[in-house]
């Protein structure tokens, strides 16, 4: 009881020190999506895969809830994207709309990736719906997507030469919230310095699908659901003895590439698989 009611009593200390205005608030065109930035507090040093707790005011004094960062360590503000999926998600899509600034409360950031990715020459990342936000996070820490310059020109080198990317959604509209990040990536792997990107996007429900509409080429857009064994043989042909695959997404996605991967491994290429679950 004493360990609960200090964390609560730190939660509300660090609430107060860190209120603040959102500066960016937007709703995603055609979905249900709240994207909030805020600039980072003066204590945020956040790692790749991490988390925060949010507090909105103007919706409940008491209420915090975590929410994913969608930016990388590296930008000056925190990004995160959130979903119609609660009561309370529903009251936040319901309170504000797009060019408000309502304040915030922050505590964090909790939470890193399981994988240390300067040590892989390959990574997988296979992400379902929603599941995307860790992996963006990570793809615009990679390709330095919003980091200012005077930042990007102090980064150490990794050892990437290969960033896979497959991303399962129901709908374009879904894709079209990361859709910017996703083709900054895709433009600045053609520059030296940086992994190759290969964007493997799975469509599920849209039967009509137009590859130029996603701003991909048509190697990159399917119809369906991933066939994990057919891809991870794509990228064991690379000629990298060992990949990191990162996955978050519902069981069956994760279930699936874990199983892709433990058939896949041999004495000549590894697999290391990492994982997160969610349910819908």
């Amino acid at each position: 009881m004493c360990f609960y009611g200090f964390d609560k009593l730190q939660r509300v200390l660090r609430g107060v020190l860190s209120t603040t205005k959102v500066d960016h608030l937007e709703v995603v065109p055609g979905t249900q999506i709240l994207r909030v930035s805020i600039k980072k507090p003066w204590w945020g040093y956040p790692q790749l895969g991490q988390y925060v707790f949010l507090n909105f005011p103007a919706i409940s004094k008491w209420e915090w809830h975590p929410y994913t960062l969608a930016s990388s360590p590296l930008e000056t503000h925190y990004e995160v994207d959130i979903k119609q999926l609660g009561d309370h998600t529903a009251k936040l899509l319901s309170a504000f709309q797009s060019g408000m600034h309502p304040t915030v409360r922050i505590d964090g950031p909790y939470g890193k990736v399981v994988i240390n990715p300067r040590r892989y020459c390959s990574l997988v990342f296979v992400c379902g719906g929603i599941g995307v936000t860790p992996m963006i996070s990570m793809l615009r820490w990679y390709y330095l997507i919003n980091a200012p310059e005077e930042v990007a020109a102090k980064q150490s080198v990794h050892l990437a030469e290969y960033v896979y990317f497959l991303w399962v959604v129901d709908q374009r509209s879904t894709y079209d919230v990361f859709r910017d990040t996703i083709l900054k990536c895709a433009a600045r792997s053609q520059q030296p310095g940086f992994p190759t990107f290969v964007p493997l996007i799975h469509v599920t429900r849209d039967d009509k699908l137009d590859a130029a509409a996603f701003g991909l080429p048509a190697s990159s857009v399917f119809q369906g659901r991933p066939d994990m064994n057919h891809v991870l043989e794509s990228v064991k042909s690379n000629g990298v003895p060992r990949h990191a695959v990162y996955c978050c997404g519902p069981s069956q996605l994760v279930s699936q590439v874990w199983d892709a991967t433990n058939e896949l491994t041999d004495a000549g290429v590894q697999f290391a698989f990492h994982h997160e679950t969610f349910k819908f």
